[in-house]
């Protein structure tokens, strides 16, 4: 998720140890299993822009995460990059196994194209969605990017 970059490149994500998947349950009831779709980035609805350290500007389209009952998952990232110049559309995509333990979810990638280090984060559960759906939380430093599930 290019979303990394907020925090130094990547590198400020909270590292996670590998959790026991305890409860394949969400606080609404529902598997946690499926798809997760990206609402708003610190308050913010999508397509969200934010610029970078070398005078580019990243506009956030979409991020889905899909979660299998496999214990994998898959993120598609689409984006705009502009330089000022030129706009080009990126798709970015990360793979990888999630755990769940309570209301925290874990992901450690094993593939992606914008997380080299290939460096474990986790999110967090809750209810509130839309519809009362569950809705999963990432941080990235300071930043608050909330998920709806499908």
């Amino acid at each position: 998720m290019r979303f990394r970059s907020f925090a130094a490149l990547g590198i400020a994500i909270t590292l996670v140890g590998t959790a026991a998947c305890t409860d394949n349950s969400g606080p609404d009831g529902r598997a946690v299993t499926g798809l997760y779709a990206l609402t708003t980035v610190d308050g913010v609805g999508l397509p969200f822009t934010y610029s970078t350290n070398s005078n580019t500007t990243i506009t956030l389209q979409s991020d889905v995460f899909t979660l299998n009952s496999n214990g994998t998952y898959s993120e598609v990232v689409q984006e705009m990059v502009s330089n000022g110049f030129t706009s080009t559309p990126v798709t970015d995509n990360e793979q990888g196994t999630w755990s769940q333990s309570g209301s925290t979810i874990s992901f450690n990638p094993t593939n992606s194209t914008f997380n080299p280090g290939l460096v474990g984060y986790s999110g967090t559960l809750s209810n509130g969605g839309t519809f009362g759906n569950d809705v999963l939380v990432l941080m990235s430093g300071q930043d608050q990017f909330v998920y709806q599930h499908e």
